[in-house]
């Protein structure tokens, strides 16, 4: 059955929309630096949907990262792709970010470990490993920790580390001894990718756009500033 899917990320600076067909990339646009997704998303869709030669009717499934990552883009991306779906009627699906990340690694024999900025020194991340028939698993929870939690972590696996995402130099340049290699992917393979939410989709259990939600590992800076208040 031939499906179309048009996915989204705007989890990081990074803001991208891709149109998947049948399993194969059709288009792909990305703008990689911090500027406003409210502002840069919705020309990014128009610009997949036209390359792919199709129209937004023509779509089945829409699809978005969930986070964790900016709580700003995180909702830009949801609540973008929610809106699409409820005017055609269609159902979501929403790829964890850090799950998005660990996908495009292509490392059999060493750990996998996404890891964003989550600011005040700490990084959203999770340990994952693939087999060679490059399915993927994951070995944590998601967490929020600070680089020495994390290393502690890592350090009883006794395998080397592929760090992905964007606060991967402050993993592999940290400097405390570790009894593990700490390697990273090529340049410019550290982003989430629509195309891989639009793939990861295909075999994601799908929703209804009322339950799709963001996915977070702690609560936005002005939340945590009204619970100060409120003590």
């Amino acid at each position: 059955m031939n499906m179309i899917i048009l996915a989204v990320d705007t989890a990081t600076k990074s803001a991208s929309a891709a149109v998947i067909e049948d399993g194969e990339v059709r288009s792909e646009f990305l703008v990689n630096h911090r500027t406003m997704h409210s502002r840069n998303l919705m020309p990014l869709v128009d610009a997949a949907v036209k390359a792919a030669d199709i129209s937004k009717n023509d779509i089945d499934l829409f699809a978005s990262t969930i986070g964790p990552g900016s709580f700003t883009g995180v909702r830009i991306g949801v609540s973008s792709v929610k809106a699409m779906a409820y005017s055609l009627k269609k159902q979501t699906v929403g790829i964890n970010t850090l799950d998005c990340l660990a996908y495009d690694v292509c490392e059999y024999d060493k750990l996998i470990c996404p890891v964003l900025d989550a600011r005040n020194k700490q990084v959203y991340c999770a340990v994952y490993r693939k087999d060679h028939e490059h399915r993927l698993e994951r070995l944590t929870d998601y967490m929020g920790v600070t680089i020495d939690e994390l290393t502690k972590l890592l350090a009883d696996f006794g395998k080397d580390v592929v760090f992905t995402g964007d606060a991967y130099e402050m993993c592999v340049n940290w400097e405390g001894t570790v009894p593990f290699k700490k390697l990273c992917v090529h340049h410019g393979a550290y982003m989430p990718r629509a195309s891989t939410v639009g793939l990861m989709a295909q075999d994601a259990p799908q929703t209804d756009p009322a339950l799709l939600l963001p996915f977070y590992l702690r609560k936005s800076q002005a939340e945590r500033m009204m619970d100060k208040k409120n003590e």
